[in-house]
C-alpha cells in the first residue's frame, strides 16, 4: 500500500477507512469538515490507483496475506 506521498492527516483517514469507518464518522473522529474528509479519501485512493474503498481494503488484505507467506 502506497502512503509515501501521503500528508500526515491523509495516512489518519487511511487508517480509519481501514478500521472499516464511514467518511462522517471520519469527520467526527478527526473534527475535520465532510469536503476535507471526502478530498482526504479521495487522494488515499489515487494514491493506491484503487477505485473504491472495497479495491484498497482488498489490496491491504493481499499485502497481509503475502507477509504472512514469508
Amino acid at each position: 500500500m502506497k502512503t509515501e506521498g501521503l500528508t500526515r492527516r491523509e495516512k489518519e483517514v487511511l487508517a480509519l477507512m481501514l478500521k472499516g469507518f464511514s467518511c462522517k464518522r471520519i469527520s467526527e473522529e478527526m473534527n475535520i469538515a465532510m469536503p476535507t474528509t471526502l478530498q482526504y479519501r479521495s487522494n488515499v485512493l489515487l494514491e493506491n490507483c484503487c477505485d473504491s474503498v472495497s479495491e484498497l481494503l482488498a489490496m491491504r488484505i493481499k499485502e497481509l496475506e503475502d507477509e504472512l507467506k514469508e
